[in-house]
């Protein structure tokens, strides 16, 4: 049978009782066999150089690749033999040096993954990260992973709902995994020279606390979350009490009375100190009571460069309310150690989504993040006209351009820079033109 092997042809392909190939029209030599099972797979026939015999080496599965680039592998392997080399050969060579190079999950278990969390602070999250997102690798040696393999992985996680930026990341520590086996001399050349991230929206649209419609009518979402907080705060004063009211008729050991103290629990002082500050969830987990000055002519708090996503130290102002926060919950806790501690065992915190979910859901806020509220600290501050540059200090960004994703809050910025040509010229005055110097060539 002979046919033009496209799609559409081969898919309209059915199993027969014995195995038969179709002979593409446009290659020879270049065929599809299919099997009884079902099993259609690409091969090509061709002389080799080497025994002047007639042989074939098989391109790939059908299920895998296309019939375009089967085709292509096919044209490959057919310019090899035009060299007078035998491509099925060098194909048994790869494999041999496959066999002898690590798997990808080798390589994270051992060399890549020993360096990457000894030099990277978020070294342990991004192994697991990459365990995790590509498992389906984790058993190819590394110079099986290739262009047309990852291409597909991020169709499918595309189609699986996953944000662009979310695939970037991986892709780019797949990448980064697969430059260092390069630079090691474990790979000849990168497998993903030519694979290209996805274009984003580099000033995508913050989420901040804004305004709600609830009922008809527009409601701050920001007072929707502390009237929340200070619900929760008196419904745990209320129940602790009731708890030692029980515990007192059964002579059991009373737990401390919340009705006098400053705050029932971490999750209002965390959630005040990260919307006065902007500090990341992990900067605030890891803050401790030795870098908060709160009587200071001009208290601060310090986010310490192991602790900073860029890994440099930062010193962030606080504001009055940010102040008597910090003071009250000071003196709740005594003031050593970390500043918020878990709940459970009073070591370092690492999640509070149970506690946050629940409270967003009291306050009527939907989509919104812990880390949201560092975009409300950011947006308010553009909002009321602090300059780009301060809010990227403030925040701690590397550069300028993560922070230009607030530029469009503060229009009244740029409304009164075009306003001063009105005004100049009211005044008299004559904004001179220069003709701008001509550059030697």
């Amino acid at each position: 049978m002979k046919a033009k092997l496209v799609r559409r042809t081969v898919d309209a392909l059915k199993p027969g009782k014995e195995r038969y190939d179709v002979f593409d029209s446009a290659l020879p030599g270049f065929k599809l066999r299919v099997s009884p099972t079902g099993k259609m797979v690409y091969l090509l026939r061709f002389k080799s150089p080497n025994t002047g015999l007639w042989t074939q080496m098989t391109i790939g599965d059908a299920a895998g690749i296309t019939p375009e680039q089967a085709r292509n592998a096919a044209k490959a392997s057919l310019r090899i033999v035009a060299e007078g080399r035998d491509p099925l050969v060098e194909k048994r060579a790869k494999h041999a040096e496959a066999a002898a190079m690590p798997t990808l999950g080798e390589f994270l278990d051992g060399e890549y993954g020993v360096e990457v969390k000894h030099s990277r602070k978020s070294g342990e999250a991004t192994v697991a990260r990459l365990k995790s997102t590509f498992k389906s690798f984790l058993k190819r040696p590394l110079s099986g992973i290739v262009l047309r393999d990852v291409e597909k992985w991020r169709v499918d996680r595309l189609k699986d709902g996953r944000a662009v930026t979310t695939v970037n990341r991986d892709a780019a520590a797949l990448r980064a995994c697969l430059s260092k086996a390069v630079d090691r001399d474990i790979l000849p050349a990168h497998p993903l020279r030519k694979f290209k991230l996805m274009k984003i929206d580099r000033a995508p649209k913050v989420r901040y606390l804004g305004t709600m419609t609830v009922d008809g009518k527009e409601v701050s979402e920001e007072e929707a979350l502390m009237k929340a907080l200070d619900t929760r705060e008196a419904e745990m004063a209320n129940k602790r009490e009731n708890y030692n009211v029980w515990a007192q008729e059964r002579d059991y050991p009373e737990r401390p009375n919340l009705t006098h103290a400053a705050f029932s629990d971490y999750l209002k002082p965390l959630v005040l100190t990260l919307v006065h500050t902007g500090m990341r969830r992990g900067e605030a987990f890891n803050l401790e009571w030795k870098d908060v000055d709160l009587e200071a002519l001009h208290p601060a708090l310090t986010v310490r460069g192991e602790s900073a996503k860029s890994g440099t130290t930062r010193v962030i102002p606080l504001n009055t309310v940010a102040v008597d926060v910090l003071k009250k919950w000071r003196k709740q806790t005594g003031g050593v150690g970390l500043v918020f501690r878990s709940p459970k065992g009073g070591g370092r915190m690492d999640n509070v989504q149970t506690a946050w979910e629940s409270l967003l859901t009291d306050a009527g806020i939907k989509n919104f993040r812990l880390h949201d509220l560092r975009h409300t600290f950011a947006s308010k501050l553009v909002m009321a006209g602090v300059d780009l540059n301060t809010v990227r200090e403030l925040l701690g960004h590397g550069s300028i351009a993560m922070t230009l994703r607030y530029a469009h809050l503060g229009p009244q910025t740029k409304a009164l820079a075009v306003e001063k040509i009105v005004a100049s010229r009211k005044a008299g005055t004559v904004i001179p033109f220069t003709e701008p110097k001509k550059q030697n060539r």
